[in-house]
């Protein structure tokens, strides 16, 4: 399908395979893949540098996709199908990790019938919970909700934060995520258990801790979900 084909899908109960997926990060420039062709011939350009701190020589980047409200839903839908498969209770509370799942959790919530819980990024570039004035301390269950994962640095952050915050909240066993771009089944979080990962999609891209092979070329890293025009310079570093 085309990208107006895409835009104009107003039906949620759309199963989306592993190939739908991926056609719809690449049809709207949501994928980036290092081009060693380019670099072979000199221009070593950029490369991702994770969450975790590791380099990787491929990125998704769900805001090129999860902008737009009809196609977001019908992933949360999804997720919200994957996760009753699971067999898992229905939870009171759903969060989704920010920035990048922020909107799509807050879908999975309203489909689940479930609460929201907000969480933000500080100036400082830590997840922590948006309170509300006169708003009471959640209680009951919680699901977590992210765009992609590698190795569950944001996981393991926003599990902190919230335990923390509120020990009286179950922060539900799974982590639930558009795709998982890494090697991982589950993630452990000291003191609180580990988690396994509930993904649509699972799709492997390399990653190594610094200084990788990227980088020994000459290749410089780079934040992508910093901000549009990082994601912007790492697509066209190689041109």
């Amino acid at each position: 399908m085309s990208k107006s084909e895409l835009l104009a899908l107003d039906k949620l109960d759309v199963n989306l395979s592993k190939e739908d997926l991926l056609h719809i990060f690449n049809v709207f420039k949501g994928f980036w893949s290092y081009d060693r062709v380019a670099a072979e011939e000199g221009r070593v350009g950029l490369h991702a540098e994770l969450k975790s701190k590791m380099c990787s020589d491929g990125f998704f980047y769900s805001k090129t996709v999860l902008q737009y409200n009809n196609l977001r839903r019908i992933i949360a839908k999804n997720l919200v199908r994957i996760y009753n498969d699971s067999g898992l209770q229905r939870p009171d509370y759903v969060a989704g990790i920010p920035k990048g799942a922020t909107e799509l959790g807050n879908d999975v919530a309203e489909i689940l019938g479930a609460k929201n819980l907000n969480l933000i990024k500080d100036k400082q570039g830590r997840i922590v919970v948006m309170e509300k004035r006169n708003q009471a301390s959640p209680n009951g269950t919680l699901l977590l909700v992210e765009d992609f994962t590698t190795t569950g640095t944001g996981f393991k952050e926003t599990v902190c934060e919230i335990k923390g915050r509120y020990p009286a909240i179950d922060i539900l066993p799974v982590e639930l995520v558009i795709l998982n771009r890494g090697a991982i089944e589950y993630i452990l979080v000291k003191k609180y258990g580990s988690f396994n990962v509930l993904a649509l999609v699972k799709h492997w891209i390399n990653s190594w801790d610094p200084p990788c092979e990227l980088c020994k070329i000459g290749s410089k890293r780079i934040k992508p979900k910093v901000s549009d025009e990082n994601w912007e310079l790492l697509e066209n570093s190689q041109k």
